[in-house]
């Protein structure tokens, strides 16, 4: 009767391991991309890296372009498998829904994944900035309040430096994207300094949209094997997370087909990527805990960060890559 009721058993388990591997799959597994741009541009960055994984595994994916607040909504009702964001989506998301952190884009102009995006302060060459407390008398923008590079890494560096964004510097405003939008800004004297990305001052002057010599990054500080400049430390880039009902069994077998694509692959070439690498979420960790101190004590200046909430069409963005020569 035991050998009988170990037959069944092994049989039910086989075939709940079948029914399980042959819906995911029959359904397509559902990735949300936070989205800078728009959707087109969404799936042309990253869809690639899918459709490589469809080959290796024969798994189908719906790539689904997000703003954050869109973001927050599928995550809170289950619409989503995985998430391609930013390194702060995965600690956010980790506590109410067991978001995990699986794999981080190495950008192809950058060697090392957790150092691949910092925030630049980017102000006219003949302005001086010589200290973060000069920043209290002059007037700042940034495209949003969620954007990582362009906010929150600088967030983070702020509150190092005992200086609230919301309260303590001249005026702080929110002026929505596209990025470069913020340059011509600067340009045209509508503020004193714009929080971008690393990069999209260079990415803006190789494309001639700039002229060398106009605008440069403030505060900078060194980093080996880094081209860019930075104002603020670096930290990983963009990041592929499971959400919590998905099988590790599944997200096991999609991390080794994307672990497999190189920096000659039409995969990588799309996306800009040299590589995707396993990495901690650590150094995220610690930023997210210095934004959110900033954030904690500056509630008072939430008005502003609403008034930037109306645009919510083009959203948070890392860096802007500096395209192929």
């Amino acid at each position: 009767m035991s050998n009988i009721i170990s037959f069944y058993l092994s049989l039910l388990l086989f075939l709940g391991l079948t029914f399980a591997t042959s819906t995911w799959s029959a359904e397509p597994i559902r990735v949300g991309a936070l989205a800078f741009a728009s959707p087109d541009a969404v799936s042309k960055r990253w869809q690639p890296t899918l459709d490589r994984v469809t080959q290796a595994t024969g798994f189908r994916f719906n790539l689904i372009a997000l703003t954050p607040k869109q973001l927050n909504e599928y995550v809170a009702t289950d619409k989503l498998d995985f998430i391609i964001g930013n390194a702060l989506t995965t600690v956010e998301y980790k506590k109410d829904f067991g978001v995990s952190h699986l794999l981080t884009l190495v950008p192809d102009q950058h060697e090392r994944p957790e150092h691949a995006v910092g925030s630049a302060l980017i102000a006219k060459v003949e302005l001086q900035v010589q200290d973060y407390s000069d920043l209290k008398h002059l007037s700042v923008i940034s495209s949003d309040p969620k954007a990582f590079g362009g906010f929150q890494i600088m967030a983070g560096e702020m509150a190092s430096h005992e200086l609230n964004p919301f309260r303590d510097v001249g005026k702080m405003t929110f002026v929505g994207f596209p990025q470069r939008k913020l340059l011509d800004l600067l340009i045209d004297g509508a503020a004193d300094v714009a929080i971008l990305p690393t990069c999209v001052l260079e990415a803006a002057i190789k494309d001639n949209d700039i002229a060398p010599g106009v605008l440069k990054v403030v505060l900078s500080t060194a980093h080996n094997d880094f081209e860019c400049q930075s104002s603020s430390r670096l930290y990983p880039s963009y990041a592929l997370s499971k959400l919590g009902h998905v099988d590790h069994k599944l997200a096991t077998k999609i991390v080794a087909a994307m672990l497999t694509i190189n920096a000659t692959d039409k995969a990588a070439i799309e996306t800009a990527t040299a590589a995707l690498t396993e990495a901690s979420s650590g150094l995220a960790q610690k930023l997210y805990a210095e934004q959110a101190a900033a954030e904690q004590a500056g509630a008072e200046g939430g008005e502003q960060a609403q008034e930037a909430g109306k645009d919510d069409d083009v959203v948070d963005a890392e860096f802007e890559e500096v395209k192929d020569k």
